[in-house]
């Protein structure tokens, strides 16, 4: 099953996304295998999920988690099926716990300014290291707003895949493991020319582009 959800992964993403996985799926397991005896898969029924949902909420997980962990049960259990498995039918007609509307992920046009201002005004900023993740955050933001990259995107971002003659990059293997192209902006592009000088040397030329506190921002844990 891993090799299956591999295909649509990155193999810099394995060990990472591998463990996560399993993570996510081993906690309902472990939970109903101390729970019934579990000798295949047909053995996971919708009445073993509703007692571990229940066990779940009283402990006060959110449905937003126990959703997330049901899509992924789900998940194997449609693999297992397609195998020639024999799984409980009924299990893959369970459906989520209704969640809580979360707000809205687009930022307003009013919300773009005030952020694009707050960088410039660093921009200016007197104190070096300051002024310099000004520069750094123009750069990114406007490849963001102008060029629609994702966040995984900017921080894989390396100045070989950035054609200036033609000002366009080249995206590899980002969502659906498809390669793309993106075209830049003058603003971009000269955000990125403001940046290189304050970001160092490139050494080796396909090290990440952006640089937070001398570390590649993939490597910068996220808050």
């Amino acid at each position: 099953y891993f090799a299956f959800r591999r295909k649509s992964w990155r193999p810099d993403q394995y060990y990472r996304y591998t463990q996560e996985l399993l993570y996510r799926l081993t906690i309902p397991l472990r939970w109903m295998a101390t729970r019934a005896s579990l000798e295949n898969p047909e053995g996971i029924t919708p009445s073993l999920w509703f007692d571990y949902l229940e066990s779940r909420l009283v402990a006060g997980i959110s449905p937003r988690t126990v959703n997330g962990e049901l899509h992924d049960l789900q998940g194997l259990l449609v693999y297992l099926e397609s195998a020639g498995t024999p799984v409980c039918p009924r299990m893959l007609l369970v459906k989520g716990l209704k969640e809580a509307q979360y707000l809205p992920r687009d930022a307003s046009p009013d919300h773009l300014r005030l952020v694009y201002r707050a960088i410039q005004l660093e921009t200016h900023n007197p104190r070096p290291n300051i002024r310099r993740l000004g520069v750094m955050d123009k750069a990114w933001f406007l490849l963001m707003l102008h060029a629609g990259l994702r966040t995984c995107e900017i921080r894989r971002l390396k100045e070989t895949d950035i054609d200036w003659e033609r000002r366009k990059i080249r995206i590899e293997q980002s969502k659906g493991m498809k390669d793309r192209f993106v075209y830049l902006s003058q603003a971009a592009c000269d955000a990125l020319r403001a940046y290189l000088p304050l970001r160092g040397p490139l050494t080796p030329p396909s090290e990440p582009l952006f640089l937070y506190h001398h570390s590649a921002a993939e490597e910068v844990p996220r808050q």
